[in-house]
């Protein structure tokens, strides 16, 4: 009874988090990659994922929104041109060449560290457009969904990217 108690109150808190809207990623694209998890680990459901993503504001990674980033860095880059600013960097884009705090994620929903560019080709194009891609998994998502706050996975790379 007490396992059933914990399993009902567990997806209770998986309901609200895939549910819920907030602004916790707006802004930021994501590649979620789904590969089955080595033996013994957790498999984490690719819609839930992607829900919680986008009701908090994130962008799912296709073909139109990888066109509107290479649009936005052929403006940056001649925004740069113009201005001769020495410090761009590809990760701060958008169309008044300001920097914003875009980010581009790819969530490996299978535990493994991966290369992701060979499990997405639009990343990989990314990465030769010169745009930096932070590698999280599935427990960083649930972590800043369930905190409200994004979090740094560097902060503690064991437990928020993949291995």
């Amino acid at each position: 009874n007490n396992c059933q108690n914990a399993q009902q109150i567990q997806s209770n808190i998986e309901n609200d988090l895939v549910t819920r809207k907030s602004t916790i990623f707006r802004g930021h694209i994501f590649a979620v990659v789904k590969l089955k998890p080595p033996p013994g680990t957790i498999d984490f459901p690719m819609a839930e994922i992607q829900a919680i993503i986008t009701n908090g504001g994130g962008i799912l990674m296709n073909k139109q929104i990888f066109e509107a980033v290479k649009t936005d860095l052929k403006k940056h880059a001649a925004h740069k041109k113009r201005m001769e600013d020495d410090s761009f960097d590809a990760n701060d884009m958008d169309d008044e060449g300001s920097k914003p705090n875009k980010k581009f994620y790819v969530v490996s929903t299978g535990g493994y560290h991966l290369d992701h560019a060979n499990f997405c080709p639009l990343l990989s194009d990314l990465e030769k457009l010169g745009v930096d891609i932070i590698p999280v998994n599935p427990i960083w998502v649930l972590t800043c969904a369930s905190e409200e706050t994004e979090c740094d996975p560097a902060m503690c790379p064991l437990l928020f990217q993949p291995q």
